[in-house]
């Protein structure tokens, strides 16, 4: 039963995380498109919007998603600290992808895909990073 439980909340969690994530997913993607259409190529163009979708990301998190159980100012560095890793994980998961045939015609489907790898290893650090869990 205590299983059913945790899992019921995480799912809430993850409800919770993904809807306030919408509002940085759109600015990450939005700013992304114009970066890379007029101003840099890709794996730059990638590292500039996920930093922007970043921090407010945390802000919104802090707010609506996780319970702040260690300093606000231990849990941005870490969390700034694991989402650098994993903008550049995104980035050169960008690049590599667009490298290939199907992605090289189809860079938003690649630019998805990347999103969704990131926001599953974004929540499990974050909610360490806020929860101690």
């Amino acid at each position: 039963m205590k299983d059913l439980k945790n899992i019921k909340e995480t799912g809430f969690s993850m409800i919770k995380f993904g809807t306030t994530s919408l509002l940085g997913t759109g600015l990450d993607f939005l700013s992304f498109n114009l970066l890379f259409r007029y101003i840099l190529p890709v794996f730059w163009a990638e590292l500039c919007s996920a930093f922007i979708g970043m921090v407010v990301n945390f802000f919104m998190q802090k707010k609506f998603v996780f319970t702040l159980n260690r300093k606000a100012s231990t849990a941005f560095l870490l969390s700034v600290s694991f989402s650098f890793v994993f903008m550049f994980i995104g980035a050169f998961a960008m690049k590599g992808l667009s490298q290939t045939d199907f992605f090289a015609d189809f860079l938003i489907g690649a630019k998805i895909l990347v999103m969704g790898g990131k926001f599953l290893l974004n929540y499990f650090s974050k909610r360490w990073v806020f929860e101690r869990r």
